[in-house]
């Protein structure tokens, strides 16, 4: 009698995680959430629902929420680079760009080889997301640890469109500030900042020879170095 209870609860389990499998891949967030809720409710020392059900929330803009689901997988033992990645994005979008960079050294701890975690670290250390709709706006301080990151993106995916964009902007923020421009060269960069800029939107261009954005970059770079020469 209890072995089939038990079989009866796994099968209950099984059921409502499957369904929020299938409707979260159908990005039905809210029902997928529901369905994952019921899960945990069935198994509560297991911490996938927990995890999916966070999933479903940073698909629904729902971030504090997002990060307490999160943080109760934590707690019921899940420790990986993906759900250490997912809490970074969720605090980005909450505009704690600290607690995002921090949460991304406890994925790359644990995967150093994640490029979009790379990617990440390079746009919050240049860049800061806005608190609203996730658009990029200025931040303080240490591009010349966002290079570094963008470098560990093509080191990883040479042909990373975005990688090489936001190296180029980053690096034509740098050529603008003698500071930044000298702390960059003592780590070992070529002193042409500028040229630099200039190298790595045109592998942009290379890649994709109709992007606005990189067209429109390119003229600013080009603009500077002519100022500047």
């Amino acid at each position: 009698m209890g072995a089939a209870i038990v079989d009866e609860s796994t099968d209950a389990f099984d059921r409502s995680y499957d369904e929020g499998l299938r409707l979260f891949e159908a990005q039905q967030f809210e029902a997928a959430a529901e369905a994952f809720s019921r899960a945990a409710v069935l198994r509560p020392e297991d911490f996938r629902p927990w995890e999916m059900t966070a999933c479903c929330l940073g698909g629904l803009a729902r971030w504090e929420d997002c990060l307490a689901a999160f943080e109760r997988a934590r707690q019921l033992g899940h420790e990986c680079h993906q759900c250490w990645y997912n809490r970074s994005r969720a605090l980005c979008r909450l505009g704690r760009a600290e607690d995002a960079l921090a949460a991304l050294e406890r994925s790359l701890a644990l995967e150093p080889n994640n490029p979009a975690a790379w990617y990440d670290r390079g746009l919050i250390l240049g860049m800061a997301y806005g608190r609203a709709a996730g658009e990029l706006e200025p931040f303080d301080g240490r591009h010349e640890q966002a290079v570094a990151a963008f470098d560990r993106v093509l080191a990883l995916e040479p042909d990373h469109q975005g990688a090489w964009y936001c190296k180029a902007y980053t690096l034509y923020k740098i050529s603008h500030s003698w500071a930044a421009s000298q702390a960059l060269i003592a780590n070992g960069a070529e002193a042409n900042i500028a040229q630099q800029a200039l190298t790595c939107v045109e592998r942009v261009l290379a890649l994709q020879p109709d992007e606005d954005e990189a067209l429109a970059l390119k003229g600013y770079i080009e603009a500077w170095i002519a100022e500047t020469s």
